[in-house]
């Protein structure tokens, strides 16, 4: 659940998770899952995801098709997390061909591109 309810969560997911929902909903169509873990642990969620957000000592980091133990490939400061996803879901907006699903646009845009756009505008 992240902070405040985990001790271990560095992140308050749920806080981001809403504020992704709101700000981000074209991002969130069915063909991608994005995590969001207060922690490397990732407890609600084991298995890989397209996108994960996930807590640590450098704030909120981005891991492009992995797990929330992976390394990440960019940060941004926790409080910020939603403002970087809404920054790949703006470009999806841009680069989506016509009848293309979210994820196949990320998986066009790739891993490097991806981080980058979460870690622009900081």
């Amino acid at each position: 659940p992240g902070t405040p309810a985990c001790a271990s969560g560095r992140i308050a997911t749920r806080a981001i998770a809403e504020t992704i929902a709101k700000q981000s909903a074209d991002l969130l169509d069915a063909s991608l899952i994005l995590h969001v873990s207060g922690c490397a642990k990732g407890c609600a969620h084991p298995g890989a995801a397209m996108l994960t957000l996930v807590g640590d000592e450098n704030g909120a980091g981005l891991v492009v098709d992995g797990t929330a133990k992976a390394l990440p490939a960019g940060y941004r400061p926790g409080y910020d997390a939603a403002r970087g996803v809404a920054g790949i879901a703006a470009a999806i907006d841009d680069a989506r061909h016509p009848g293309e699903t979210a994820a196949a646009c990320l998986t066009r845009l790739g891993a490097a591109g991806i981080a980058e756009l979460y870690r622009r505008n900081q």
